[in-house]
């Protein structure tokens, strides 16, 4: 387990064991994501606008970091644009290509300038996001450790 700017919270985690090292992490990290996900769905209706934003906004949600994403026994969550509006975010090309249309407008197509409106969302509420995660760990730190006893 190892958790950025936290050496005597991974040390608690550490002697807690991996099992109950999860079981405080996952919440707290779905926390931590959650302090993003407003951020990210505001800047997707006010840095794209209109009916794509819309669309964008209400397709965000909070997911767990997949095995290929994360080594192992580590654990996290991450906000993400989910299937929800997929027919209206997928755009296939007179040459049969898939365009996404959220990643084209983060990080740009073509001529067209990127809107960073995911980069702006984490880069704005990162060090809240590790508040809130430092904070629930260390609730669910105490919760474990009042079980073991």
């Amino acid at each position: 387990m190892h958790l950025d700017g936290a050496a005597r919270l991974e040390q608690q985690l550490v002697a807690l064991g991996k099992k109950a090292a999860g079981k405080v992490m996952r919440p707290a990290t779905r926390a931590g994501a959650k302090a993003i996900l407003p951020v990210a769905k505001a800047n997707a209706q006010a840095m794209i606008g209109g009916e794509m934003g819309g669309i964008i906004a209400d397709s965000l949600t909070v997911r767990v970091l997949k095995s290929g994403q994360r080594r192992r026994n580590e654990v996290g969550h991450q906000v993400v644009i989910s299937q929800k509006h997929e027919e209206q975010l997928v755009v296939i090309s007179k040459a049969g290509r898939r365009n996404y249309i959220p990643a084209a407008i983060e990080f740009g197509h073509d001529e067209a300038a990127p809107i960073p409106f995911m980069r702006a969302a984490y880069d704005s509420t990162a060090r809240k996001a590790l508040g809130v995660i430092m904070k629930q760990a260390g609730l669910r730190i105490e919760i474990e450790a009042r079980k073991a006893t």
